[in-house]
């Protein structure tokens, strides 16, 4: 392997540090303060070799990191440096995504990442105390599982290394059955630090799948481990605010369990606030907080929905700034535009609840501003979501044409991908077809064939909450859709009035169903108590992730 440092202070500390270890476990290292020895013809030839035939370690120093600035005056002394960087730059460029490249960024360990050139930004670094020695041992695993070795390849269980599932996890399509094959095969072994350190890579995986059980089961090995194992590396603490952010959070807003979401995202928000180089955990929590004031504001009452409102468009407008700050010009590969677009549909959603013409106004200014910034290319299931949005927003303002014209598009472009990545923003297409249908005149049966698409969608990938809220559209539309009951209109009302979780609304007609030796009339000569019946549901554990509702139609 090619190791390419600048000859300043920290670059030659960490390669006179690292080089050793690499030897000791039989890799070949060659740099190009050894050509005194190696003697090549050319050593621009020979480097060009080195470089492209092999793996390359990159010393991320600071001398290094200034030969990234060719415009910058005054950098003789790197000349060498930036000639490897073209030829690395080269390599980069010419790999097909990060999966399997050999090139490993390694830094000190309080390097913040928000540093890293944007050429390195999608790689994964190794940070190293040359001092220590901490952290060695997973850059000679990382060295190894791309040789195809074996050896030293960490902690293995059942004939297999979680090395080597991660190593094939790299190289798998993260949208693709077999990644999430792999991320549960790791959770099935006994926890090992190697589960921590792979949370980033196993999370976008779990996200993509919308598996919740399998997140809640990653975020609660990782906790487990920072809180126990005697193999943690300093900066393996540093992930904390990050799994409670974009892990336990983001499964408590799945299963809708909005409050303890929101204080799971704020509690990561405040440690790494307190944290150095966090800035970017900072501005995907308060991201992440903005996604779920909009859902508390959907369900409160009185003066807390425009409270809930504020405090979401606060936070993603907070997000949006730090992303900005962060990425500089960068701005098509940044967050800044989905910022944006969770800030549109904050006031699409106000303009629903309130009845706010002002914030519909801002809600397609916003959604402007995203699509100037947002890549079909690079971020596509923003983009689609862009799209449905769009339509909503046309819809909104009496343009119902062009609203269905881009969900239709958007429908017939979506069904042609079967990832489970795509699956919910299919859905939310259906369920924003079924509303312009229900404004047309005799197109409640095309709405309810929409409605049941979405149902589906939702039911296939366990998201309960999703499912509820659509099926209880359908019960509005067709009070028969509730299977072997006779429900009302009175009943509808009263359960709108005494919930807004549309699964206890269920669970309350189910908890009456069950106790009817026939299947009569749900009144049969006697009041029923919805608040009661709801109560009573909610205090047997409803609602509970994964837990079937009988209450919903058994369509075959």
């Amino acid at each position: 392997m090619f190791v390419s440092y600048a000859h300043d202070p920290d670059g030659i500390r960490i390669a006179e540090a690292i080089c050793p270890l690499l030897r000791q476990a039989g890799i070949d290292v060659v740099s190009d303060h050894g050509l005194s020895v190696l003697s090549p013809t050319s050593i621009q030839a020979w480097m060009d070799e080195k470089i492209a035939d092999g793996i390359v370690l990159l010393v991320l120093s600071p001398g290094y990191l200034r030969a990234f600035d060719e415009e910058r005056p005054g950098l003789k002394a790197h000349r060498g440096v930036r000639y490897e960087l073209r030829a690395i730059r080269q390599k980069i460029y010419d790999h097909a995504g990060p999966a399997k490249l050999p090139v490993i960024p390694v830094v000190m360990p309080r390097f913040s990442a928000e540093d890293l050139p944007s050429t390195l930004r999608g790689l994964a670094i190794e940070r190293f105390d040359p001092a220590t020695g901490l952290g060695g041992d997973l850059i000679v695993r990382r060295v190894l599982a791309l040789q195809g070795s074996t050896e030293g390849g960490g902690t293995m269980w059942g004939g297999r290394s979680f090395a080597q599932i991660f190593q094939e996890l790299q190289a798998a399509d993260p949208m693709s059955g077999r990644a999430l094959e792999l991320v549960k095969e790791a959770l099935d072994r006994p926890p090992q630090v190697e589960i921590l350190r792979g949370f980033v890579a196993m999370a976008e995986v779990i996200k993509l799948h919308c598996d919740v059980s399998a997140m809640r089961d990653l975020v609660g090995q990782c906790l487990l481990l920072l809180h126990t194992s005697p193999d943690l590396l300093p900066w393996d603490c540093e992930l904390e605010p990050r799994i409670l952010i974009g892990g336990k959070a983001w499964y408590l807003r799945r299963e809708h369990m909005l409050v303890d979401a929101f204080e799971e995202a704020q509690r990561g928000i405040r440690m790494a606030e307190c944290r150095p180089n966090q800035r970017r955990t900072v501005a995907f929590g308060k991201k992440h907080a903005g996604m779920i004031c909009r859902l508390l504001a959907e369900e409160a009452t009185g003066q807390d929905r425009a409270y809930y409102f504020n405090t979401s468009a606060t936070y993603l407008q907070a997000a949006e700034a730090l992303f900005a700050a962060i990425d500089g010009d960068c701005m098509p590969a940044s967050e800044v535009g989905v910022c944006l677009l969770l800030q549109a549909r904050t006031q699409l959603s106000r303009s629903r609840v309130l009845d706010d013409r002002a914030a519909l106004v801002k809600a397609a200014r916003l959604a402007d501003q995203a699509g100037s910034l947002l890549s079909r290319s690079e971020q596509v299931r923003d983009f689609y979501d862009l799209l449905v949005l769009r339509a909503e927003i046309a819809a909104a303002n009496r343009r119902c044409a062009v609203g269905k014209r881009i969900l239709n598009e958007v429908i017939e472009s979506l069904i042609k991908m079967p990832s489970a990545a795509y699956a919910e923003i299919l859905a939310r297409a259906y369920t924003a077809r079924a509303r312009i249908a229900l404004a047309a005149r005799n197109a409640k049966a095309i709405a309810m064939t929409d409605l049941r698409k979405a149902r589906d969608i939702y039911r296939a990938h366990n998201l309960t909450y999703p499912m509820a809220v659509v099926e209880w559209k359908l019960v509005k539309l067709d009070l028969g859709e509730v299977r072997q009951l006779k429900v009302t209109q009175a009943d509808v009302r009263e359960l709108e009035r005494v919930t807004t979780d549309a699964r206890l609304r269920f669970a309350a007609i189910d908890d009456v169903r069950r106790e009817l030796d026939a299947p009569v009339g749900m009144h049969s000569g006697k009041q029923i108590n919805w608040e009661q019946r709801v109560t009573r549901a909610r205090h047997r554990g409803w609602p509970q992730s994964g837990q079937e509702l009988r209450g919903f139609p058994d369509d075959q």
